[in-house]
């Protein structure tokens, strides 16, 4: 998830945010089903006729989340990058770490629900996509904000793939505040700005950086405690019928 930046107060403000919560294993090539604990007031049904139960009780969000009762569009690293990151952010910010998964925040966030003709047309769209190689690297401080990200490149194949996503029917009428922010991984988000220079010093140069082939998105909504979920994936560079 990814928030209009803000300069920082002294508890930092967040970049991005998708909770590992509990973890879902449907996705749109293998049309696999999955149900997330029923507490958590969402429940997942089969990718390839997708139906979603948005968060019902949102009294508790906070007025910036309601943006998020959505969901948005989100590209994950793989097993074998992911957990390096997540153990960064467990250490840096255990808060973060507890609500969120490490990702890069694709798009803005989808201004209604979803309905399976959006589902059918992003699907389209994507096809004309080829996965292409994500960098990550650059650990930095997001002065003169709070936060601690990795860099994530190439821009322009991140943009075009941004872009293409927006002119879907699902943001017809948005607009688009966060196209100035440049893509990356967070690593620590709920912490100050001296200590996001702090969290730079300690980490540059000592960390692993890397690549990874981006293959697919992700989708993946709030439940009513405004914990994310990876609801299904949609791959690039190939159409697959429902």
């Amino acid at each position: 998830m990814q928030y209009a930046r803000r300069r920082a107060s002294p508890a930092g403000r967040l970049f991005g945010c998708i909770h590992r919560g509990h973890r879902l294993h449907a996705d749109s090539v293998c049309g696999r089903t999955a149900k997330c604990n029923p507490r958590c007031g969402v429940l997942f049904c089969r990718v390839g006729n997708p139906t979603f139960q948005y968060a019902e009780d949102t009294s508790r969000w906070r007025s910036w989340q309601h943006e998020y009762r959505y969901g948005g569009f989100y590209i994950f690293p793989p097993h074998g990058v992911i957990e390096d990151v997540d153990a960064l952010r467990l250490r840096y910010d255990p808060l973060s770490a507890r609500a969120c998964q490490a990702h890069v925040s694709l798009s803005e966030p989808v201004p209604r629900a979803l309905e399976q003709s959006d589902v059918d047309e992003l699907r389209e769209l994507l096809a004309a996509v080829e996965p292409f190689m994500i960098t990550y690297d650059q650990v930095h401080a997001t002065l003169p904000y709070a936060g601690v990200v990795y860099r994530i490149r190439p821009v322009e194949d991140f943009q075009r793939l941004r872009d293409l996503v927006h002119t879907a029917s699902a943001f017809g009428g948005s607009s688009f505040p966060r196209a100035s922010i440049p893509p990356h991984m967070t690593i620590a988000e709920f912490i100050s700005a001296e200590r996001s220079v702090e969290v730079e010093a300690e980490l540059r140069g000592q960390i692993r950086e890397g690549e990874w082939m981006c293959e697919d998105i992700e989708y993946a909504i709030p439940d009513n405690k405004m914990t994310f979920h990876r609801v299904f994936r949609l791959p690039l560079g190939r159409y697959a019928p429902a």
